[in-house]
């Protein structure tokens, strides 16, 4: 308890000096102030390191390569004129690439912005005209029973995938009935 009386009896006259008590109010006050922008400091650090750590996670996790294409090209052809269709293309987007990462999925392929992709269009085979046709069957009788009767021929219109534009009006030809099948 001395001791303690001791201490008391020289705190006090520093107690009542004016300059002591606003330099201690200064002191507590910039204390306060130190307090919590040291709590702010490491709030802001704290929210940097989860920001880091959750960039990083994303950064490891598998993905794979992925990429869009471009619109397709328009149609060469309105129609096919042989065995092959026409061709529409696109190709890759380059600006859209995203290269894989992780250790799942392959990475892109190197060739992949010049790579193009193909697709058949307007495969309906292109009409040829009737008039075109200059087979011609063999000669028939209008009426087998009847020998006096007209004969005609018909255009031989084979059996294939086309389409027949009608430009002429004769499908069928009068012919000699003496090659006439009976």
């Amino acid at each position: 308890m001395m001791m303690s009386k001791k201490i008391s009896l020289r705190i006090q006259p520093l107690i009542r000096n004016k300059r002591v008590r606003v330099f201690a109010i200064i002191n507590t006050i910039l204390t306060i102030l130190n307090l919590i922008l040291f709590i702010g400091c490491m709030v802001i650090l704290g929210f940097l390191i989860f920001e880091a750590v959750e960039v990083s996670k994303r950064s490891q996790q598998d993905k794979p390569c992925i990429f869009q294409w471009t619109e397709w090209s328009p149609c060469p052809a309105t129609c096919a004129t042989s065995d092959k269709p026409p061709m529409k293309t696109r190709s890759v987007n380059q600006s859209s690439i995203i290269q894989a990462r992780g250790s799942i999925y392959k990475p892109c392929p190197k060739d992949l912005a010049s790579r193009k992709d193909f697709a058949p269009c307007n495969t309906h085979r292109c009409p040829i005209k009737l008039s075109s046709i200059n087979e011609w069957t063999q000669c028939f009788r209008e009426d087998v029973t009847n020998q006096n009767t007209k004969c005609y021929q018909m255009r031989n219109l084979t059996i294939g995938d086309y389409l027949v534009e009608i430009d002429i009006p004769d499908l069928t030809k009068d012919c000699d009935c003496r090659n006439a099948v009976n």
